[in-house]
This record gives structure tokens, C-alpha cells and sequence, in this order.
């Protein structure tokens, strides 16, 4: 049996899932949760709290990827190296190298790195849309263009090329689904199961192929969506959801499998009524405008890090007045990466916990920057290649001793093979002097000792790197011991941990993992045939760019920050959503595939179901925007950035006029003007980084924090007894600048 279960945000369809499946429970039945990758921690301690320990034990919760190592180990078929995103751009790159005088449109871009990454991610849509190399073949033969045509048969002849390479040694991740799918032919894993899909809002063309395994097996099917059926209009925030539910049934009527009555739950819950009143709005369903819009609030930032200082001191408000705990809070922006440091600087500043889900390159670690840095002096022994690998604390040389050395360098233009000759070029430079006409010996014998100490280990490793990626990878490694790298890591570590930095500290001994990880990858891609240092060095650039790392939250309390469609806030009371402006969210979308928009359009009307990357991605992103803004209960907090970084003027996105207009919500600019009880600082860093940045602007709320401050012993000397400087000598004297900067300045 099929079923349905139909409700708009907050309308309870998760609890109703878990409701179902733990009257499941009580009558000795199994139930089997499947949810999105990114839900499967929330689904599972939602499972546990409303069945309880001993009913969670016996229902599962799993995710696609999940379903194929709980079907692997059962039947087998999971041995086998799994291939990286880097190992993959690798394989890609030989596999394109093998085709350089077959190809019809793309023999000239064979030797590309950066093509082979571009065809990959193009070969990977179509394998997890269930696309063949023949089926791009049989499109082929209908194209109507000669471009259109060679696109398709060069990517079937690389898709097949690719697959081949691979073999059966190495596992390709975005394989797995297919391979899973023909395990289900025979191993009747859902055979006794009702399996309930909850969370989702699209099935890729893999996943609707294990749909119809689980349809074939299954005793029930049960799907929850965000829809509203009485909500039909051709185009709204659910038409994908629609045209997937219709999908999904046509695939039922393939094994005769009937449907039940959908359940079409209420509308959602929400403690204010605003905001109930724009889910309604955004759905386009009938609503009632409130008189007043207490709980919902527009704020125009000047820049970014206005919007970041304006929501992070109102947390901090809303806590201290109104009791929420930090875990009722949530930070939404389309992009996170854009505001990180925005929003980590305004969190630290004013004392808020906030978990953010970004994952640091693993590019800048000193690991990874070390030795990319050494393959590079290897290839160009010139003094930034050589700086450069000293700079990131793995080197034989300390800060002092590498501040002598550059300056040296610098100041006689030093390159190339010089740093394997003695240097006799004075240190002081081109200067002439009756009473010092010497060299200082004893200092340039210093400075040539360090230039030995700083290219002993390079000049090993240039020596040794050569052969096979294999050799290459021994020999990055044997520099990092000569260089006590492990040693030095360590130390950094215990540092950070006693600088009570231990996300810094966790991440950092995660990258080194890493990098060992990377190089041993690189030594299988490659195989046993020699390569030159610049393939190594371009392969080993690649492979820490599309590496990262990340830790798991530290604390139960504290604010959650991610990007839009990554965060699955757990019901927040209170979300702010950031970077409202137009053409950032929602997304501005842009087509920069192998295949142009009308070619989609074209692949699609021959058969091929893959997404149009138009009008489907305008409404997903149409959606995206309709779940963030009506995830809180309590409050919402929507911010733009008046202006770029660079001053450019930007334009807030159409849904925030839209709700100020029809919501008569309140819109306030961030920095006021003047300092009022609504504004004011939340912590006194936090007060005096106001304090100077209203100085010279609003000479009333400086002195107003400026009497605060004074009382804090922290902050003595710091403060400045006049509101306004004038001076008529710009320069200052010799005395006044060595108090300020020192008298050795590197």
C-alpha cells in the first residue's frame, strides 16, 4: 500500500511519521525511517525520544548511503578502495589523457586538470540520474546540432573510459546507488518492512530506482512532504513536490500497488501569529494581515558585517531579557561561507557560543601548505617557493632566524640558483660610510649559514622526488620527518588546547590524517608509470583544494549557523535569516556546465531525465526560501546588506519588500545613528569596539560608553579624553614612533 502524508511547515508530519511507526512498534511490526543524509542525527534522537529506548532499538533509521553498506555487508559487493573527490579528478585526467586523439570537440582541453574536474561533475549528474553512456549515445542520434551531437558522444566515450579505469579495484561513491539496486534484484531486503521516506524534497534518478525496489518488497510505503493539495496552482513554492508525488505514483501503478487516502494535515503551529500569517502568505494561500507585526523584524545592514553585529547582539539581548537558551537560536544564510568571519568575529565579541557547520580547505594547513610549497621549489628553487615553506612552522628555521634571511634576500634581489652560492653582499645594502667601509663578517656568516639550513632539506627533497607517485609521496614524507614536522605539529596542538582552543587543536590533527590519506590516494591513482614533478604538484594542488575538514559540535547550548540548504534546524524558536539580497537569496542561477541551458532542454525532450536547471531551480530555490523563513515558532529576523564590501549600492531580495509590505512588519538600519537602549553593546569588547567606531560619528553615545568603560580596569589608557582631533603635523618624531613600533622593526 501506498500513502501519502501532506502538511505545510510545523504541521506535524514528522510527528505523525513517528507516531505511525510506533503503533508499528507496539504490534510486533518492523518500521524502516529513510531521511536525507544531513537529517539522520535529528531523525534519530527524535526516534528515541518518542518511542523510547527499547522500541528505537528495533526501528530503523537510515539514509541511501546508509542502505548500501547495511545491504553490502549482507549480501557482499563493497570491497574495494573508495575513490576521493581528488582521486576521481585523477582518474578523470588519465582517462582524458588516453582519449586526446578521439575526442571530437574536446582533444585540445585533455591535458586540463580543471576540464577533467568540469566533465566529472558533468558525468556525475548523470549517473545519479540513472544516465548510461548508451543513453547518451541513442540522445545523440537525435540531436539537432553537430555541437550538441560530439558533446554527447565524447562524454559517452569518457563516461565508459572513466568507468573502465576505475575497474573493479576502486569504488566510485555516486556508483553505489546502482550497484545497490542491482543487489536488490535478488536480496529482498525490505521483504516484512513498512518503510516511511520523511524530510525529503526531491529524488534524484538513483533513488527513484530504489524506490521501485523498495515498492516491489515492501508491505507499506509512506511518504511525508511539505505540499498543500488545495494549493494547485501551476506554479508555487510546491510545484517540484508535485511533480515528484506524481512521479512516485507512476512508478506504484508499475507493480500495481494501490494507493490509500493521503493525510492532509493542518496548518502549522506556531506560537505568533506573524509568522503563521507569512507561511500562509509565502504558500500563497489566503491570509490576515496582523494590525502589528511584533515578531517579525527587517533589517538593513550597511555591510555584511553590520547584519552579522546586529544579529549576534540580539541573541545576546534576547537571552539576557527574555530567558531563551542559545540552542533556540538559529543563523540561516544562503552561503555560509560568505558570512563565517563576520559572524564567528560578532559571536566571540559578544559572548555567544555558535556551532558553525563549515569545513575548514585542508589547502591551509601547514601539512598540505608545506609540502605543495617544497613541490613547488622543487620544480622553481625561487626564494617565495622557498620563504614560503619555511612560513608554515614545518621548516628548520625559527621566526627570527626566517625574518633575517627574507630581509637579506629581499634587499639584494636573491633568486634562483644564488641560494646555492656563498653570499658576500653586505647586509647593510648599497651604503658607504667613512667610519663603517666593512662587512660585518660574523653577520653575513650567520646569514649563510641559514641559507644552508633553508635549502638542505629542499634540495634533498628535489633530489628524491622523482619516479613514480609513490616515490614522490615517500619523499614529501621523508621531508616532513627530516623537518620534525609531527613534533612541531604537536606543540602547536598543546598550544591551541591551552589557549582553550581546542577546535583548532581537534581539526588540526585531523588535517595531518588527512594529507597522509591524500598521498597514499595519490600513489594508488597514479599507479606504477613515472610522472614529472609538475603532474604530481598540479594532482597534489587539486586533491587539498577538494579536501576539508570539520568537527562535530563541542556544546548542548549554543546558536546553530549554516548554509540554507545544508541546516536542518531542530523546530528553533528564533531564526534570523542573513544576506537577504537579491540575486543571493534566493540564488541567482546560472548555467556553467559542459551543457548549455537550451541543450538541457533538448537532452531532456529526447528521453534523458535529468533536472532543466531553469524553472525547476528557480522554484527549488522558491522553496528554499518558503521553509527557512517559516522554520521559527516565536520570532524571525530577516537582514540585507545595503552595500558591498566595495560600496557597491545592493538591493534587498523581493520576499522582504513583499513582507514589509503585506506584514507591515517594522524595518530598522543597522548602525543607527544614535545610541539608544535598543542598540545598545552587549559585553564591554563589544562596547568599546562601538566606543571607537562612534568617536568621531556620534560624540553623546561615545561619552556615554566611554563612562561605562572607564570603570573597567582593562580599559585604562585606552580611552581618549577629547571627541575630536585636529592636528597640523602630520608626522610624528623619532621618539614617538619607536614607543610606537619599537626600535627593530623586521
Amino acid at each position: 500500500m501506498l500513502k501519502f502524508i501532506f502538511g505545510r511547515p510545523a504541521s506535524g508530519k514528522t510527528y505523525n511519521v513517528l507516531q505511525n511507526i510506533k503503533r508499528l512498534s507496539e504490534d510486533g511490526k518492523t518500521a524502516l525511517l529513510i531521511v536525507p543524509e544531513q537529517f539522520s542525527f535529528e531523525s534519530e534522537r527524535a526516534v528515541l525520544k518518542e518511542l523510547g529506548d527499547k522500541a528505537a532499538l528495533g526501528t530503523g533509521v537510515t539514509t541511501f548511503t546508509r542502505l548500501c553498506d547495511d545491504v553490502g555487508r549482507q549480501v557482499g559487493g563493497i570491497a574495494g578502495i573508495t575513490l576521493s573527490g581528488a582521486d576521481k579528478v585523477i582518474f578523470m585526467n588519465r582517462a582524458l589523457s588516453s582519449l586526446e586523439g578521439e575526442l571530437r570537440l574536446w582533444s585540445k582541453y585533455c591535458r586540463s586538470v580543471y576540464f577533467a574536474k568540469t566533465i566529472l561533475d558533468t558525468i556525475g549528474e548523470f549517473k545519479i540520474n540513472a544516465v548510461t553512456p548508451e543513453d547518451l549515445r541513442k540522445a545523440a542520434d537525435t540531436a539537432a546540432s553537430d555541437t550538441l551531437r560530439f558533446k554527447l558522444t565524447d562524454t559517452a566515450l569518457i563516461y565508459e573510459t572513466f568507468d573502465a579505469l576505475v575497474g573493479e579495484q576502486f569504488v566510485d561513491p555516486a556508483d553505489n546507488l546502482t550497484k545497490l539496486y542491482e543487489k536488490l534484484g535478488e536480496y529482498r531486503y525490505f521483504s516484512g518492512k513498512t518503510v516511511f521516506f520523511d524530510s525529503f524534497k526531491g529524488f534524484t534518478g538513483q533513488q527513484m530506482k530504489i524506490i521501485e525496489r523498495v515498492m516491489s518488497q515492501a508491505d507499506d510505503i509512506v511518504f511525508s512532504f511539505t505540499n498543500d493539495p488545495s494549493l494547485d496552482k501551476e506554479y508555487n513554492v510546491y510545484t517540484n513536490v508535485r511533480k515528484l508525488i506524481e512521479r512516485i505514483r507512476r512508478s506504484a501503478e508499475k507493480y500495481n500497488i494501490k494507493e490509500d487516502m493521503p493525510l492532509v494535515l493542518g496548518a502549522g503551529t506556531y506560537i505568533s501569529e506573524d509568522i503563521k500569517a507569512l507561511e500562509r502568505m509565502m504558500a500563497g494561500a489566503e491570509y490576515t494581515s496582523p494590525e502589528t507585526c511584533g515578531d517579525i523584524t527587517v533589517c538593513a545592514g550597511a555591510t555584511m558585517f553590520d547584519e552579522a553585529e546586529y544579529t549576534a547582539r540580539k541573541i545576546r539581548q534576547l537571552v539576557r531579557e527574555k530567558g531563551y537558551r542559545y540552542r533556540d537560536f538559529v543563523i540561516i544564510a544562503r552561503d555560509a561561507q560568505q558570512y563565517e568571519e563576520g559572524i564567528r568575529s560578532a559571536c566571540e565579541q559578544n559572548g555567544i557560543p555558535c556551532f558553525s557547520d563549515k569545513r575548514e580547505p585542508l589547502s591551509a594547513f601547514p601539512g598540505a601548505a608545506a609540502v605543495t610549497a617544497a613541490l613547488e621549489a622543487a620544480v622553481n628553487l625561487s626564494s617565495e617557493n622557498i620563504l614560503s615553506f619555511h612560513k608554515t612552522g614545518l621548516g628548520t628555521l625559527g621566526f627570527e632566524e626566517l625574518s633575517k634571511l627574507e630581509n637579506y634576500v629581499y634587499l639584494w634581489n636573491i633568486n634562483g640558483e644564488l641560494w646555492q652560492k656563498e653570499w658576500d653582499m653586505d647586509p647593510k645594502g648599497f651604503i658607504y660610510s667613512e667610519k663603517e667601509n666593512s662587512i660585518n663578517q660574523d653577520e653575513l656568516d650567520t646569514l649563510n649559514a641559514l641559507r644552508r639550513n633553508a635549502v638542505k632539506p629542499l634540495l634533498s627533497f628535489r633530489e628524491n622526488c622523482r619516479g613514480t607517485a609513490a616515490d614522490m609521496a615517500a619523499a614529501a614524507v621523508t621531508l616532513l620527518e627530516d623537518c620534525g614536522a609531527a613534533e612541531k605539529l604537536g606543540a602547536l596542538s598543546e598550544r591551541f588546547k591551552n589557549e582553550n582552543e581546542q577546535f583548532r587543536s581537534d581539526i588540526l590533527k585531523q588535517s595531518y590524517d588527512k594529507f597522509m590519506h591524500i598521498l597514499d590516494s595519490l600513489a594508488r591513482c597514479f599507479g606504477s608509470r613515472n610522472i614529472t614533478k609538475r603532474e604530481f604538484a598540479q594532482a597534489l594542488e587539486l586533491a587539498v583544494s577538494l579536501d576539508s575538514v570539520g568537527v562535530i559540535p563541542r556544546m548542548l547550548d549554543e546558536v546553530t549557523f549554516g548554509s540554507a540548504d545544508r541546516i536542518r534546524p531542530s523546530r528553533p524558536r528564533v531564526a534570523f535569516i542573513i544576506g537577504a539580497n537579491q540575486g543571493v537569496f534566493p540564488k541567482e542561477q546560472f548555467s556553467d556546465g559542459i551543457f548549455a541551458l537550451r541543450e538541457r532542454r533538448e537532452i531532456i525532450e529526447a528521453g534523458i531525465d535529468i533536472p532543466d536547471n531553469q524553472i525547476s531551480s528557480v522554484i527549488d530555490e522558491n522553496y528554499l526560501v518558503y521553509c527557512n523563513l517559516c522554520c521559527p515558532s516565536d520570532k524571525l529576523f530577516i537582514t540585507y546588506s545595503a552595500s558591498g564590501l566595495s560600496g557597491e549600492e545592493k538591493a534587498p531580495s523581493a520576499f522582504v519588500e513583499e513582507i514589509i509590505q503585506n506584514l507591515h512588519c517594522k524595518r530598522i538600519s543597522e548602525p543607527s545613528r544614535c545610541l539608544t537602549a535598543d542598540n545598545l553593546p552587549e559585553t564591554a569588547e563589544a562596547a568599546y569596539s562601538e566606543y571607537c567606531r562612534r568617536f568621531n560619528q556620534d560624540a553623546a553615545g561615545a561619552l556615554t560608553l566611554r563612562n561605562v568603560l572607564e570603570k573597567r580596569s582593562e580599559y585604562t589608557g585606552k580611552l581618549i579624553d577629547n571627541f575630536t582631533y585636529k592636528s597640523d603635523n602630520d608626522s610624528i618624531s623619532p621618539e614617538t614612533a619607536e614607543k610606537l613600533f619599537g626600535s627593530k622593526i623586521m
